[in-house]
């Protein structure tokens, strides 16, 4: 089998010589090699890797067209790879006045980091990645003028949903749309933040030319689901139950916060079912709590278990689970009960 010639018998004036681990490496043997190396791992039932096997023959014809069509790729003059900067550079672009092999290299690196950057809104992550990273240093947020007005606490995305519809149509399915949810930090004066309508026009701004054509793009605020916990704790022997509640209500206020809740610690994700094994787990892991009984959910959605009790509270896709009220009864070893009941906005009692 014939290999093509060396790239310093064939070199021509102007092009780049080949660097170590990049295309000048990838040669008939080399690949060959690699290729009988992988067989086995690869495809086992294949124990033939002489020279007349036919897929041997097939692995050389290929390793040799892939070893010339690579030398042919590293002997691109410079100006040809200027070139193609500028292509990818947009009208803009220029290349420095005195170019030397140095400036192309620096060049090509920048271009493929640029080509690496997320600038265009695809998928939920392009989206979410773009608000979290480009977002805060854009015109667009600069423009908001005032100090956090430009913050975002969390950030959504649901796909095939127009949420600026009415109530009753807003979980229809919407081909080619993408809602955006936006919410600002929480604030002890405002534990449920919702956007401005400044910030919703200047995200929906900053998303624009950077969503594809075909899609449209809806940037909405969230809506809070309340929730309501009820459940019974069997204490340590040595818990005190004031301490025991308090830790209880604590760790479910904590747990379902809707911005340092969840497992990450970054709120729960948006739509995210609240279900009974959730609340079991949670108190069930407590240091003064030996058992837990009798927990129960209330909420708007309701998930019925086979015994017709609730299984889970659902929530729509834009919608962030906040525990509204949360019964406890605690009962030490003697079976004495000690209640606390707490609701939003209000202190345990």
């Amino acid at each position: 089998m014939s290999t093509t010639p060396s790239a310093s018998s064939a070199s021509s004036a102007g092009s780049a010589p080949s660097a170590p681990g990049e295309l000048g490496e990838l040669t008939y043997a080399g690949l060959v090699a690699e290729a009988r190396t992988l067989l086995p791992a690869l495809y086992p039932g294949w124990t033939d890797h002489n020279p007349s096997d036919p897929g041997i023959a097939l692995v050389e014809l290929f390793a040799w067209l892939t070893e010339m069509l690579a030398y042919q790729l590293d002997e691109v003059p410079d100006a040809y790879t200027w070139s193609f900067l500028s292509l990818l550079g947009g009208p803009g672009w220029r290349p420095p006045a005195e170019a030397s092999g140095a400036d192309l290299g620096a060049a090509v690196a920048v271009a493929l980091r640029e080509l690496e950057r997320r600038h265009r809104a695809v998928t939920a992550a392009d989206y979410e990645h773009l608000l979290r990273v480009e977002w805060p240093g854009s015109p667009e947020a600069a423009r908001l003028g005032e100090p956090g007005a430009a913050r975002l606490g969390r950030v959504g995305v649901v796909a095939r949903r127009d949420l600026t519809r009415p109530p009753e149509t807003i979980e229809a399915d919407a081909p080619a749309h993408v809602s955006v949810l936006v919410v600002p930090p929480p604030s002890a004066a405002d534990p449920r933040p919702a956007p401005t309508p400044g910030l919703i026009a200047a995200v929906a701004a900053f998303l624009e030319p950077r969503r594809l054509l075909t899609t449209r793009v809806r940037v909405v605020g969230p809506a809070y689901a309340d929730v309501g916990i009820a459940a019974r704790l069997g204490l340590r022997d040595d818990a005190p139950p004031e301490q025991a509640l308090a830790g209880a209500l604590d760790a479910l206020r904590a747990a379902f916060d809707p911005f340092t809740g969840g497992p990450g610690g970054a709120g729960r994700t948006f739509g995210s079912p609240v279900y009974l094994s959730d609340v079991y787990g949670l108190l069930d892991a407590l240091p003064l709590v030996d058992f837990v009984e009798d927990v129960a959910l209330t909420g708007g959605r309701p998930v019925p278990a086979e015994d017709d009790s609730v299984a889970a509270i659902s929530l729509a896709p834009h919608e962030l689970a906040v525990v509204a009220r949360v019964e406890l009864v605690a009962y030490d070893r003697y079976r004495r009960p000690s209640e606390l009941t707490w609701t939003a906005g209000g202190e345990p009692g």
